[in-house]
Formats: structure tokens, C-alpha cells, sequence
């Protein structure tokens, strides 16, 4: 993840979820996006599970849509919640702790920053 090395946050990786489909896990890929001039860039991030969404997370963005063959809509206009115990601020993920309940936790090891999810 760009912003933290994806060893930093390995032990949450399998409680991230989709901000969307809140039951469905996400999985680590790599994506690849060309900017205007032609640059190729990659970047690690968490995608949803489900088939048809598009719903990505990394620590430094949040969550954000990125479909295939397009560049990725960071929603940089919205804000989103944050852990600031660390330097990088990283953005908190939606972790399910129950049947029918959510929470924001920071996705840093050892970080217990939890927030309440709004529905």
C-alpha cells in the first residue's frame, strides 16, 4: 500500500471490508493506471470481493472506485475518516465485529483506534 508497506498492515488485511457491501472481504491486487502524458504507474490496494463492484481501499486514499480500464476515482472531495496517532494520517477501514455490526478501525498493527460507523 502506497503510504504504508502492505507488512505493516498484514495482520488487518483480513478484516478489511467493502464500505459498500460491508459482509464482502477484499482482496490485494495490483493496479495499473496511465496518466495523461503516457506514464504507467502500479499500486497495491484492496478490491471488493463482490463481482460487480469496484470499490478499492489503500491507507493513504481510503476507499475509492476505480472500474476497469479507467483511472481511479479518489473522492478526494469527500472527506473521510482518519487515524491521527500516525505520522502518514492513514485513512480507517470498515471492519465487521458482529451479525449486523461495523466499525472504522486504523489499519496500522498494533493501532487500536476504533471509531462507531454511521449507517
Amino acid at each position: 500500500m502506497i503510504g504504508h508497506s502492505t507488512d505493516s498492515i498484514s495482520g488487518k488485511i483480513d478484516l478489511v471490508r467493502c464500505d459498500k457491501h460491508r459482509t464482502a472481504g477484499m482482496r490485494a491486487v495490483t493496479t495499473q493506471t496511465i496518466s495523461p502524458v503516457g506514464d504507467v504507474n502500479f499500486s497495491d490496494a484492496l478490491y471488493c470481493k463482490m463481482p460487480e463492484c469496484n470499490r478499492h481501499y489503500r491507507t493513504d486514499f481510503g476507499y475509492f472506485t476505480q472500474a476497469l480500464g479507467s483511472g481511479p476515482d479518489l473522492e478526494l472531495d469527500q472527506k473521510k475518516p482518519r487515524c491521527g496517532k500516525h505520522e502518514e494520517t492513514p485513512a480507517l477501514f470498515v471492519e465487521q465485529v458482529g451479525a449486523e455490526e461495523w466499525r472504522l478501525s486504523c489499519p496500522i498493527d498494533g493501532c487500536d483506534t476504533q471509531q462507531p460507523l454511521e449507517s
